[in-house]
This record gives structure tokens, sequence and C-alpha cells, in this order.
């Protein structure tokens, strides 16, 4: 691609009605120009979205190099902005806790996810082409959550109905381990011995034999359409926000301080 395998896309949140005059100005597609009409400094990017630009369309821009996932590239979206910038908004959607759903009679209602963001439009769309092309290939997807806060760990989807359903303790391969576990001839148990370790929460950042950076502890949640993968992000919202409020957080702070990482 003549752009690049790094893009940077700009996109200014609208204003909030009566909170003043917008600093920003949008001349082309790819130039922002702040403080106009006092000491102008422009930037210039990929593409700048306009504050008015819908869900879709942010997606269409990006949808080519997120479907290239399964052909083999790998692919990172990554968001960056200060709090209330409308990461969550883009990546995600809008967050709705009004009409919570009742889960299955219990008392922990889920949120729903409306107007949805860059990820979950691409999700459905994995899954669609996934869907037109089972004569040729088998494509398998699965989904983990880690939140980073103050640089700790936090496994967002662990505990969940959907991963005590059909998830999985991500493991570290090593070289070492490879070779005990052929020694001992019992690589599957091995496997199994560690896994019930690790299933007590502690994550650990490690690099495994083919050099790829894995959280081990980890679990990773087995999705087979899109329903599932946004009932596992309802679900872990949900209990990210019944862990702060018993802890006592006020989640715009905390949030303030926070990553997370699908």
């Amino acid at each position: 691609d003549i752009r690049g395998t790094v893009r940077v896309y700009c996109r200014p949140k609208q204003c909030t009605p009566g909170k003043g005059k917008p600093i920003i100005k949008i001349p082309t597609h790819d130039m922002l120009v702040l403080n106009e009409d006092t000491s102008p400094v422009s930037f210039k990017f990929d593409r700048v979205f306009s504050p008015g630009t819908s869900q879709y369309e942010v997606f269409s821009e990006l949808e080519e190099p997120l479907i290239s996932s399964l052909d083999g590239f790998n692919v990172t979206l990554m968001a960056f902005g200060q709090g209330g910038s409308g990461k969550t908004h883009t990546l995600l959607g809008d967050v709705n806790w009004d009409d919570a759903v009742d889960r299955e009679g219990g008392n922990d209602d889920l949120p729903s996810l409306k107007s949805h963001g860059v990820q979950l439009q691409a999700v459905q769309q994995l899954f669609t082409i996934a869907g037109h092309r089972t004569d040729r290939y088998k494509d398998a997807f699965s989904i983990t959550m880690v939140e980073v806060h103050n640089e700790k760990l936090h496994d967002l989807i662990a505990g969940t109905p959907s991963a005590e359903r059909d998830g999985e303790v991500v493991l570290c391969e090593t070289r070492d381990r490879s070779s005990r576990d052929k020694r001992r001839g019992g690589g599957e148990t091995a496997v199994s011995e560690s896994a019930a370790g690790w299933r007590k929460g502690k994550l650990e950042i490690r690099t495994d034999v083919d050099g790829n950076t894995v959280v081990q502890g980890l679990v990773s949640v087995a999705v087979g359409s899109f329903q599932e993968a946004l009932a596992a992000w309802r679900e872990a919202i949900a209990q990210r926000a019944e862990r702060l409020r018993s802890q006592g957080l006020d989640a715009k702070k905390y949030d303030r301080k926070t990553n997370v990482i699908t």
C-alpha cells in the first residue's frame, strides 16, 4: 500500500454546545490547523475526520487494513487521546446502561453497546467474510481482554459467563518447557498442570518460543459469531463496572490511568 504500514488518523470530538468556540479547522482531508485566528499550528495526518463523521465512515477508511488479518497479517488498532476525547466511542461504541438486560434472572445487568465502533464493525465483517469462504478455509476466532492500570494487569474477561463456558488459559510455550515435555513424554499433562496454577489470576508478560509477546494467565474465549463476541464485551464491561463499584473507585478518574488491550 502506498500509504505505508503505519497510518495515523485524527478524529476531533464535537464541541459541546455552549462550551466556547472551536479552536480547530480542517482545511483539507489530511490537515488540521489549531488556533487559526491567533497562533496557528498545523498538523498533517493520513486523514483528518470531521467532528461529525459517522462511525461507519471511520470504519470504511480503516476496513481494508483491518480485514487483511484474514490474509495472515498482524494488525493493531490503537486509540490515543486525553480522557473524554472519544477513544471508547471510536473503538467500541456507546455503552448504554439505561436498557440493561438482566442476565438470566440474576442481579447483574448487562449494558448495551450502541453506535458500534471500529472494532465491533471489524469483528462483524470478519465473521461475514469467514462465513463466505467456508468451502476454502476454516477460520477460528478468540478474544482476550487485558487492562493495564498503574502498571498492573487485570484480566477483564476472566470470571464472566463466556469465560466460564468457553475460556482457556493462555500459556507461554518456551523452548525449555518444550524440551522438558519431550523428555517426559507428557506434553499435554504438563500443559494441564501449568494451566491449573495460572487459573488463580496471576498474569505475567513473557516471550514465547516464536518470539511473540504473550500475557501468560489470560483467559482466551473462543467466539463463533459476532453475537458471542458482543456478549463477551458486554459481560466484561459489566464485571469491570461492578469491580470498580465494590472497591469504591471513581470510574472516570480510574480510566485516566488505564489502557485496555483486546
